[in-house]
């Protein structure tokens, strides 16, 4: 009896160590059925502005996970070339997972020019170095122990040695 009692309290302790606090929020991304991979998915959590983001994955399917209960959030899907789409005043309910599906529409319109500049600097990365590198003075190396005082110092740390 006490056997059964003992396998039913750790039953009933690992079940309330489990308990799940968050919600997701999942779906595809698609135009004219057809995924749409590498497109941004965020989620705003209005009242503390906080920001969940992810990119859909080959088959155009997202999966936002651990976002906070409650709301309203603000799901916005973004791709180069097509309109921005927003699903607004959207709760979300404790272990829920909600599901947002997205069509985009393709949005003519010219990208502007992208310029990139730099400039040169010290050069800090030596092309003949592939890892990181430590550099170890002469001093430093003296002061290094060497393997014969270890040894000493072991032998004199044995409890049955004779000094």
């Amino acid at each position: 009896m006490n056997t059964i009692l003992s396998i039913l309290l750790c039953g009933c302790a690992f079940t309330s160590v489990a308990q799940e606090t968050t919600s997701d929020v999942t779906g595809i991304v698609t135009e004219n059925q057809k995924p749409i991979a590498g497109a941004t998915v965020t989620a705003l959590h209005v009242p503390s502005g906080t920001k969940y983001a992810t990119t859909t994955r080959n088959d155009g399917r997202y999966n936002l996970a651990n976002l906070k209960v409650g709301g309203p959030y603000t799901i916005t899907v973004s791709f180069v070339g097509y309109k921005e789409e927003k699903q607004e005043n959207v709760q979300l309910l404790l272990g829920q997972e909600f599901k947002a599906d997205f069509v985009l529409t393709p949005e003519s319109g010219v990208l502007e020019n992208v310029v990139v500049t730099s400039a040169r600097q010290d050069k800090v990365f030596n092309n003949s170095h592939t890892g990181s590198q430590e550099v170890i003075s002469r001093t430093q190396l003296e002061r290094l122990p060497t393997i014969n005082v270890l040894c000493r110092i072991l032998q004199n740390l044995h409890p049955l040695q004779m000094v």
